[in-house]
């Protein structure tokens, strides 16, 4: 419940015809600062945001460049934050080597999923809340309007922005890529970051598709790639299922897969689906 101040400051600006990066540092707990990045039109005005968790690339914030930017040319002001163990948030930093002691990204969570289990913790406490500050930020700015805000992220960000979309009821419109699927068919493949497992989970009797059924009956669409190590049977089970639970509502029209060609990641038929989603 903590809700302290955010320290939020602009470091510097990258100017482009029609948008504007903004390099942005805040505190998403006492002196544990997340860095980040704000893509928003250079037109003065007030648009919808978009909150862009990011998955397992090393470089963090960086491999978001092509969809952010596209979302601000398209009349969005999007938040893309690194996680913690990628881009400028490396953890277990030495110095003399300019890298992580403890490897890449994916190993950066497991260390720390290690040391959060021994706290009696979980590290997608820390993950999630990163998500609810950035929000918090991404609300303050004078160019975001309030009720429409979106929340986008593929892989581990796509874990990201089913957590928080589920979590927040400040997230209007929901599209996570390459994530969406079932535990029964995760089980046989190379999946489950620190983040990612949650004690008593399945012994609770839950699945992936309860994230969307809470999120009923707001607009979500799933984004998947016919070759991705996250089955796309899984997929397309949690569609059809969340479907069935929209139609509860009256609303099937609100739920949406989209699925592009290739492995893991968001071709050009998925970031376009949901470039219209947002729209």
């Amino acid at each position: 419940d903590y809700d302290g101040p955010l320290n939020a400051r602009v470091t510097g600006t990258i100017e482009r015809p029609r948008y504007v990066i903004e390099k942005v540092i805040f505190e998403s707990l006492p002196r544990f600062y997340v860095t980040a990045n704000l893509y928003r039109p250079k037109a003065p005005g007030r648009y919808p945001g978009v909150l862009f968790s990011m998955g397992h690339w090393r470089e963090g914030k960086a491999a978001a460049q092509l969809t952010a930017a596209n979302l601000a040319l398209k009349g969005f002001v999007v938040l893309v934050y690194d996680p913690v163990g990628q881009g400028e948030r490396q953890q277990a930093y030495d110095r003399r080597t300019r890298a992580s002691l403890a490897g890449g990204a994916t190993d950066q969570h497991f260390q720390s999923g290690a040391q959060a289990i021994l706290a009696g913790e979980n590290f997608a406490r820390y993950r999630i809340w990163d998500g609810k500050r950035a929000l918090d930020y991404l609300l303050s700015r004078p160019e975001v309007e309030k009720g429409k805000i979106g929340c986008t992220g593929c892989s581990g960000g796509g874990t990201l922005a089913t957590y928080i979309s589920a979590l927040d009821p400040r997230i209007t419109v929901a599209a996570p890529a390459c994530y969406i699927n079932t535990w029964r068919r995760l089980f046989s493949g190379p999946t489950g970051d620190a983040e990612q497992s949650f004690p008593y989970f399945l012994s609770s009797g839950l699945d992936v598709m309860d994230y969307i059924e809470l999120f009923a009956p707001k607009p979500w669409i799933i984004g998947s790639t016919v070759e991705d190590f996250f089955p796309i049977e899984g997929a397309r089970h949690a569609y059809q299922e969340g479907r069935r639970w929209y139609r509860v509502f009256g609303a099937e029209e609100r739920i949406a897969w989209v699925v592009g060609p290739g492995p893991h990641g968001t071709p050009r038929e998925v970031r376009e689906g949901i470039y219209e989603w947002f729209i």
